[in-house]
């Protein structure tokens, strides 16, 4: 009983111990890792990269004119006149964000594709011309947006 005693009482020593190293280790580490985060130099990545990106197409106002205008009339939420404001040039941003990005990586639409969807936009556009009351509502927006074509 009594060597039965010792081995348990060796085991507890032995496990105290690797509890105190296994303590100790985790303590260095994280005291190292503080310190080479602490001593690192944050990158100089925070400054403006050449003019803004001067190959970006920016967009007219007649887009967010006419994207304010649809968001207000025929959204069926009803917003504020900033939250309209805010939307509107968001959804643009977008929009433009997008096309500049597939231009910078070589995404090019080709003027028949261009064509196709000009051509499915005009048909859109007069397909809902023969409804009343959409006709009234795009004769509206023409006239208050200038649009002529």
């Amino acid at each position: 009983m009594k060597l039965y005693k010792q081995q348990v009482k060796s085991k507890k020593l032995y496990i105290k111990a690797l509890i105190v190293v296994a303590a100790l280790f985790i303590f260095i580490v994280s005291v190292k890792s503080i310190i080479d985060f602490l001593n690192t130099e944050e990158p100089q990545q925070l400054t403006v990269p050449e003019p803004a990106s001067v190959d970006f197409r920016m967009y007219d106002d007649r887009t967010v004119e006419i994207t304010k205008y649809e968001l207000f009339y025929r959204d069926s939420s009803l917003y504020t006149k900033e939250a309209v404001e805010f939307f509107s040039l968001y959804e643009t941003i977008e929009k433009f964000a997008l096309f500049h990005y597939l231009d910078k990586f070589g995404y090019k639409i080709d003027e028949e594709r261009i064509d196709s969807l000009r051509k499915f936009a005009k048909m859109t556009i007069e397909y809902d011309m023969k409804n009343t009351n959409l006709k009234a509502y795009y004769d509206k927006m023409f006239a208050e947006l200038q649009i002529t074509e």
